[in-house]
């Protein structure tokens, strides 16, 4: 079994391998592995969404543009949306990312092997 943790950081991210002198060197900044990118979980998301379009009632596009279309729920929607797009693009602080607020504490509790997973 291959161990990945060196590669990654406390908060999920992957860490480039540092050279002896603790310098990232060009072989250390070549393209990291596509699996441990998360290029597997992409892959397997738009693969969902591909096989729910064709096989669904109604498209996930419709679906959307039927919530987005309510004023309660476009409003929901478009919070949902802003915020899912700032975490994306990591523009988000840490402290008002409601998914690293909640992914986070979990993912460190698995990191120090704490099954009860308590956040905080």
């Amino acid at each position: 079994m291959w161990d990945i943790s060196a590669l990654i950081d406390t908060a999920g991210r992957y860490r480039a391998p540092q050279a002896p002198n603790g310098v990232a060197g060009p072989a250390q900044n070549a393209v990291k592995p596509w699996l441990l990118g998360g290029g597997a979980g992409w892959l397997v998301i738009g693969v969902l969404v591909l096989a729910w379009d064709v096989a669904a009632p109604e498209t996930l596009t419709a679906a959307f543009q039927r919530a987005r279309s309510g004023p309660v729920s476009g409003t929901a929607v478009a919070v949902a949306w802003a915020l899912l797009t700032g975490h994306l693009f990591d523009v988000l602080p840490e402290r008002a990312d409601p998914f690293r607020l909640s992914i986070d504490p979990v993912r460190n509790a698995l990191q120090r092997g704490d099954k009860r997973m308590v956040p905080g």
